[in-house]
């Protein structure tokens, strides 16, 4: 399994100060099999993003290969820690072997999925 983090850098904080510090989504790109030996590494990197107040989190499993039981209570209690700190955790593009997982054991109705997240770079008049 391979975890790398990504901060956005798409979206800055407004000029003006407010009670609480704002703070950028961020992305886990997820590959590879997710089962009892590398469900600790996802939630050692998942709970450190979702103990950010506010955070905005995204799961990327596009690339995983295989998904046991056991990762799905991690994704669980890290939309939890997120809720719990006024953030949310977003599940991203799930693999046919994510989907299925959460299909049968009913998580996916406990989770936000969402079927891709948008382009990071802006688009307009400026990108080119």
């Amino acid at each position: 399994m391979t975890i790398e983090y990504l901060p956005s850098n798409r979206n800055t904080p407004p000029p003006l100060r407010l009670p609480m510090p704002m703070r950028l989504p961020a992305t886990v790109f997820v590959s590879g099999a997710l089962d009892f030996s590398t469900a600790p590494d996802l939630r050692d990197q998942l709970m450190a993003r979702a103990n950010e107040p506010g955070a905005s989190v995204y799961v990327d499993l596009s690339g995983v290969t295989h998904c046991a039981a056991q990762p799905l209570g991690v994704l669980i209690a890290a939309d939890r820690r997120a809720r719990s700190r006024r953030g949310h955790l977003f599940i991203v593009a799930p693999s046919p072997a994510v989907a299925s997982a959460l299909a049968t054991s009913g998580v996916g109705r406990l989770l936000t999925i969402v079927p891709a997240v948008a382009a990071t770079e802006p688009v307009g008049a400026d990108a080119a």
